[in-house]
């Protein structure tokens, strides 16, 4: 998955049945899913997810590997719609004391967007405090 040619980021399956092995680039359609069973003689559904390829901030193989590959495949196609400046905020967090643990955690990002505001040369507390001394009042304080 390419979001721009200025930040890339990708999640990709690497799907087993016996000797057989295929990467898979997520998100996929199911045409796109079959095809690749088919191609390694498991369209009776049976094969293993044997690994994760991925450029995502922070998030573990071991996060992917425990969730289920259609949640998976449904983080993919959220953060395929995301635009650079929303992946500058995502990977801020991500180098956060609030990055996320849980695939869950980054879907959610996807659908809150709004709710973070990325302060440049802000990474601390201390800093945060500074910027909110520094700038201009935005309400008046009556006496």
């Amino acid at each position: 998955m390419k979001i721009s040619n200025k930040v890339p980021m990708y999640i990709a399956v690497q799907l087993e049945k016996e000797d057989k092995r295929i990467w898979l680039p997520l998100p996929v359609t199911i045409t796109q899913f079959q095809t690749a069973l088919e191609r390694i003689g498991a369209q009776d559904g049976n094969f293993i997810i044997r690994d994760y390829a991925t450029k995502v901030p922070k998030i573990s193989k071991s996060a992917l590997m425990e969730a289920p590959l259609g949640m998976v495949n449904y983080l993919a196609s959220r953060l395929s719609r995301l635009t650079d400046n929303e992946v500058i905020k995502l990977c801020a967090i991500c180098d956060s004391e609030y990055a996320f643990g849980y695939i869950e955690s980054y879907i959610d990002f996807t659908y809150q967007l709004g709710s973070y505001t990325l302060l440049p040369g802000v990474t601390d507390e201390e800093a945060l405090g500074e910027y909110y001394i520094r700038r201009p009042s935005q309400f008046f304080m009556g006496a």
